[in-house]
C-alpha cells in the first residue's frame, strides 16, 4: 500500500516530497533503494565476501572543544564480519585497537600513554568508520531494521531516505542519491536541522576490483538550519585501499 506523506519545508533546505513507496525489511528483503545502492557499489554478494580490506587512513577526530587529534592509522576491516582493527605510531610509542559493531572493544598502547578521553574518541571513530564503510550492508544483513523509504529534498538535491531502527551506533536514516543510487549521507542521533546528532557525507572512488569504496567519510554536527553543519566531528581519508 502506498502512503501519502507531506511535510513542510524548513528554510527551503529540508522537505519531504510526494509519497512513501514500499516498505523495507531485513535479512536481505530490503527496499529497492537499498538494493540499487548495493548494485551501484559492486553488488551485495561481493561486499558480503569482503573479509579483509586493508588501508592507510588519515583520521581527524575532534573533541568537544573542536580541537583535532590526527592519526595515521593502519586499518584492517572485516566488512562482512563487522569488525575493524587499527594501529598507529606516536612519538615515543603507539597504540592498537580492535572494535566490533557490538561488544566491548580492546585498546592497548605502548610507550607514551594515551589518555582515557583520547582512547574513547579513537574507539568511537573506529566504530563509526566500520558502520559507515559497511553502509547499505547494515540494512541487508539484519544489523539494522529499515523502515519505509520516502523521497526527500535536502539542500536542493533529491534523495531517497530510508529510516532505520535497532542501530548499534544510533543511526537514524540513510540518504541515497535519487540519480546515482549511491549512499550519500547517514544521520545518527538526530535526523533534522536543529536536532542534536551527526551526519556523515560519503565520497566514493572506484577500485581496480570494480567495487566503489568510500574513500572519504566526513562526519559533522547537524546544523541549526541545514542538515550538514559546519562543526566537524570526524574525518576519515582512506589511502592505498587493498582487498
Amino acid at each position: 500500500m502506498r502512503q501519502t506523506l507531506c511535510v513542510a519545508a524548513v528554510a527551503g533546505l529540508w522537505s519531504l516530497a510526494g509519497c512513501a513507496f514500499g516498505t523495507a525489511g531485513s535479512g536481505g528483503l530490503a527496499d529497492p533503494a537499498v538494493e540499487a545502492s548495493m548494485d551501484a557499489i559492486g553488488g551485495a554478494a561481493r561486499w558480503r565476501e569482503l573479509r579483509s580490506v586493508e588501508a592507510k587512513a588519515v583520521v581527524s577526530t575532534h573533541d568537544a572543544s573542536g580541537a583535532a587529534m590526527i592519526n595515521l592509522e593502519r586499518q584492517k576491516i572485516d566488512v562482512a564480519g563487522g569488525s575493524i582493527s587499527a594501529e598507529a605510531d606516536l612519538p615515543g610509542g603507539g597504540w592498537q585497537a580492535s572494535v566490533r559493531l557490538t561488544g566491548s572493544p580492546s585498546f592497548s598502547s605502548r610507550g607514551a600513554a594515551v589518555s582515557a578521553t583520547h582512547q574513547g574518541l579513537l574507539v568511537d571513530g573506529l566504530r563509526t568508520a566500520l558502520h559507515r564503510v559497511r553502509g547499505p550492508l547494515n540494512l541487508l544483513d539484519g544489523t539494522e531494521r529499515a523502515g519505509a523509504s520516502e523521497p526527500v529534498r535536502v539542500s536542493g538535491a533529491q534523495y531517497v531516505r530510508v529510516p532505520v531502527s535497532g542501530s548499534p551506533v544510533d543511526a537514524r536514516a540513510y540518504y541515497f542519491d535519487a540519480e546515482t543510487k549511491l549512499l550519500r549521507m547517514v544521520t545518527a542521533g538526530g535526523d533534522a536541522p536543529g536536532q542534536k546528532g551527526t551526519v556523515t557525507v560519503y565520497t566514493y572512488q572506484m577500485q581496480p576490483n570494480g567495487l566503489a569504496f568510500p574513500v572519504r567519510l566526513d562526519v559533522r554536527r547537524i546544523g541549526r538550519h541545514v542538515l550538514v553543519g559546519e562543526e566537524k566531528v570526524l574525518t576519515v581519508d582512506y589511502q592505498q585501499v587493498g582487498f
